[in-house]
């Protein structure tokens, strides 16, 4: 499925199977009951980008085209950029 881009309705605007296929599946986080049921589920029409929420491990996870990517907790990337700025920190004292 090719990037349409970002499409915004009004109230009251006619949503057609064009734009739930096109748009809104494109601008939308699923959420499933566990990864298995992700699998499951997006069996035969998962596309890169695709971002999904489980609900079992409280994770978001993102299709890069060949397997899901788990993006982590807030705490997680905090630690992250922490860690990060440590190095830099580290780096430009030497």
């Amino acid at each position: 499925m090719p990037n349409r881009g970002i499409k915004t309705w009004a109230q009251g605007d006619v949503l057609h199977a064009y734009d739930v296929n096109e748009y809104l599946m494109q601008q939308a986080v699923m959420v499933f009951d566990t990864a298995g049921d992700r699998n499951t589920d997006l069996t035969g029409v998962i596309t890169e980008g695709m971002v999904a929420y489980t609900k079992d491990d409280h994770r978001v996870f993102m299709y890069d085209g060949s397997s899901w990517v788990r993006l982590g907790t807030k705490a997680e990337i905090d630690a992250q950029e922490n860690r990060t700025a440590q190095v830099l920190l580290y780096m430009e004292v030497i």
